[in-house]
């Protein structure tokens, strides 16, 4: 779920899953191991990326969330430009540290991971949630780079600008999906339907909340 800061609270709620399925597993399990489909909306897209697509433990994920935060949300009074401007330059940052290309894209250009990755994000001018993924889908989705789709999915009105992908006449503005979608619990029941069938059962859905 979206949530802004508050979506750390999520991420002790899967250090403490993550650590019970360590001690059952005997070794270290990262969740981009274990979970083989990961929906983000929000902040949470950002974390959602952080685990799934860079391969992150939950650990480096809390590390790298709690030193954006401390850079976009500094104590001084800004607007959404500059709290914008703050966020992409601690994408970064984060990426620096694990020497990714800031031009790196969501889809074919890393492999740290397995699985399956969707990022939740709505278009300024038309209602409804739309996804940014990692894999092929028979729905056509635009690949951004991480720096844009982790600016795009946290693009909250009010506390973030929007932002302009795609180029030439295809160029659209996207905003977060929070409003109206916060629990993209059904878009990723939805995205799993179609990447596995609806033949295959479900074995552990987990909703990360943010309240």
């Amino acid at each position: 779920d979206g949530g802004d800061i508050r979506c750390f609270s999520q991420l002790l709620i899967l250090e403490e899953l993550m650590h019970r399925l360590e001690y059952d597993h005997g070794r270290p399990v990262r969740p981009c191991e274990f979970f083989h489909s990961i929906t983000g909306v929000g902040a949470a897209g950002a974390i959602a990326v952080f685990l799934g697509v860079l391969g992150m433990t939950v650990a480096e994920a809390t590390e790298a969330f709690i030193g954006i935060c401390e850079m976009v949300f500094a104590v001084d009074a800004c607007d959404d430009k500059l709290r914008s401007e703050r966020l992409v330059l601690a994408i970064k940052v984060v990426l620096d540290k694990l020497d990714i290309p800031y031009t790196t894209r969501l889809a074919g250009d890393i492999e740290r991971s397995a699985g399956y990755r969707s990022i939740c994000y709505s278009s300024a001018a038309i209602a409804g949630c739309r996804m940014f993924r990692n894999y092929k889908s028979k729905q056509a989705s635009y690949n951004p780079t991480i720096v844009e789709a982790v600016r795009a999915c946290w693009a909250t009105p009010g506390l973030f600008a929007s932002v302009i992908i795609g180029n030439g006449p295809q160029k659209e503005e996207i905003i977060s999906a929070v409003h109206g979608f916060n629990n993209p619990t059904p878009q990723a029941v939805q995205e799993a339907r179609e990447l596995y069938g609806t033949d295959r059962a479900v074995s552990a859905l987990l909703s990360l909340g943010s309240g």
